[in-house]
């Protein structure tokens, strides 16, 4: 009984999960964040002046859905490296089935991938801001 009741939860909270993923993709290709003032402002940048690593990819995946890659990668460059890991991620979490799946999940989960991600993301914040990019 107990593990039922565990089930749903972790079901209704996947559920809620892509709502929320889907309605962010819906106000993102129809709304400009650049010009729009509902899209939230990163308070990193608010507080300090600087550029967060993740600044920018607001606008840069609004230009993507509108199929603008060279200017979407222009509001934030670390988007060359994170998009093959997001597809990856996709793929293995909701379109591939059996060994394939098992495959990609080994790569898109190993904590040396994560690992290394997480170190260019910060590195990247540093970089964009010394550089001024």
């Amino acid at each position: 009984m107990k593990q039922r009741w565990c089930n749903r939860i972790q079901v209704s909270i996947y559920g809620l999960l892509v709502c929320l993923i889907l309605a962010w993709v819906v106000a993102t290709y129809f709304f400009n964040p650049s010009t729009n003032a509902w899209a939230p402002k990163c308070v990193f940048k608010a507080a300090t002046g600087l550029q967060c690593p993740g600044c920018g990819l607001q606008r840069a995946v609004y230009a993507l859905f509108h199929g603008r890659f060279f200017e979407a990668v222009s509001y934030n460059w670390f988007l060359f490296l994170l998009l093959p890991y997001v597809v990856a991620l996709v793929l293995s979490e909701f379109v591939l089935k059996g060994q394939a799946r098992q495959r990609l999940q080994h790569f898109t989960h190993h904590r040396y991938v994560l690992y290394t991600y997480i170190v260019l993301y910060l590195l990247w914040g540093v970089v964009r801001n010394v550089w001024g990019l």
